[in-house]
């Protein structure tokens, strides 16, 4: 299987499927046989599919779903998010999968607490305005799909209180300088949890 890149970009993705068309058109062994594998026509809608299946998805419209998901996160656009999560509630909740940097898969609302400090990696600026707001819509979308906290290592279960403040801990206790607003913005969300919060919001305290 072939595992999505951490910046995610549908025009190339668009761009793959096409080229794959022209090769198979053009009697390329390898590209027929990769279209073939998921229809027997040689139109783009089965170059797109084989690219799909290749990507571990269902169908392209799912991978193009993903890709959006992810970009959408990475920019933190509310209006864009609020859009996709009315029309399917359920990205709030299911995991981002089939990604080259979380082959595990990934809860959205943990991702987006881990992303100040993922910044860099992801070519992202530094100072990442609009990530409380992404974040709170989120959350607000999760718990009306029917969210349930992600399980972490070993099946532990993680609200998205502990989420914020083991994120803190790391930035401070690994050094990676995590700059002092997304500090705050994972102290607000622990506080922003009714499960265990008093505790867990001053372990985020603790790195302020």
């Amino acid at each position: 299987m072939t595992y999505l890149p951490a910046r995610p970009d549908l025009e190339q993705l668009r761009h793959q499927a096409k080229d794959l068309l022209r090769d198979a058109n053009q009697g390329d062994a390898n590209a027929l046989a990769r279209i073939h594998a998921v229809s027997d026509r040689l139109i783009l809608a089965s170059a797109q599919l084989a690219i799909a299946r290749e990507c571990g998805f269902e169908s392209w419209p799912k991978l193009k779903r993903e890709v959006e998901r992810r970009a959408i996160l990475n920019s933190r656009d509310l209006h864009r998010l609020s859009m996709l999560l009315a029309e399917e509630p359920g990205l709030a909740v299911s995991p981002m999968v089939n990604w080259a940097d979380h082959r595990l898969g990934a809860n959205p609302l943990n991702y987006i607490a881990m992303i100040g400090f993922d910044h860099e990696r992801l070519g992202l600026p530094a100072d990442l305005p609009g990530t409380g707001g992404v974040a709170a819509g989120t959350r607000r979308a999760a718990t009306g799909a029917g969210g349930r906290p992600p399980a972490g290592p070993g099946g532990r279960t993680h609200t998205r209180a502990v989420t914020a403040a083991d994120c803190a801990h790391f930035a401070h206790y690994r050094g990676r300088n995590a700059n002092h607003s997304h500090l705050v913005f994972l102290f607000a969300l622990a506080m922003s949890c009714a499960s265990r919060r008093r505790r867990i919001a001053l372990r985020c305290a603790a790195v302020l």
